[in-house]
């Protein structure tokens, strides 16, 4: 299908490990519902993203799922680590 739309093998590589992303984090919401907690890290310090892990675990904070787009992140080459 992306073939057919002109896309190059590695826009579909990319594509591909996206949806890949997106299918383990929509099966962790199905198997842990509530317990699941996704963290948009981006400009986090190491110690503002263990304050939230802590946050979060010691029931201060809700766990929340659906709110961060790392799809977008990753197909705008986020992703690209994979590759390395």
């Amino acid at each position: 299908r992306l073939e057919e739309r002109g896309y190059d093998h590695k826009k579909i590589k990319e594509n591909v490990e996206a949806e890949a992303l997106g299918v383990c984090a929509y099966e962790a919401y199905q198997l842990h519902d509530d317990r699941v907690h996704e963290i948009d890290c981006t400009g986090l310090s190491h110690d503002e993203l263990l304050d939230e892990i802590i946050t979060v675990l010691k029931g201060e904070k809700p766990c929340t799922f659906g709110s961060v787009d790392f799809m977008e992140w990753f197909l705008e080459g986020g992703g690209k680590f994979l590759n390395d």
